[in-house]
């Protein structure tokens, strides 16, 4: 996605960076007053983000994500 700017505002993909600012912006209830989801905590933005940003970066590099459990805690 490219940038955009004008004189008066900048739009930009979200990266990394934005997470402190975008888990602010998400966790307002003001904000987030007409989302179906409705506020999101900080911890929980900080944490899907950090999992999509680790997923594209394996996908950019051709590998997969696996995550890691025993077959006792999953088998029950």
């Amino acid at each position: 996605m490219p940038e955009i700017e004008t004189t008066r505002l900048r739009l930009k993909p979200y990266t990394i960076d934005d997470l402190d600012e975008l888990a602010v912006i998400l966790s307002n209830p003001e904000v987030m007053r007409y989302s179906p989801r409705g506020p999101i905590p900080q911890e929980k933005v900080k944490a899907e983000n950090a999992y999509l940003e680790l997923k594209l970066n394996f996908k950019l590099l051709g590998s997969k994500l696996f995550a890691q459990g025993s077959h006792s805690s999953t088998l029950r």
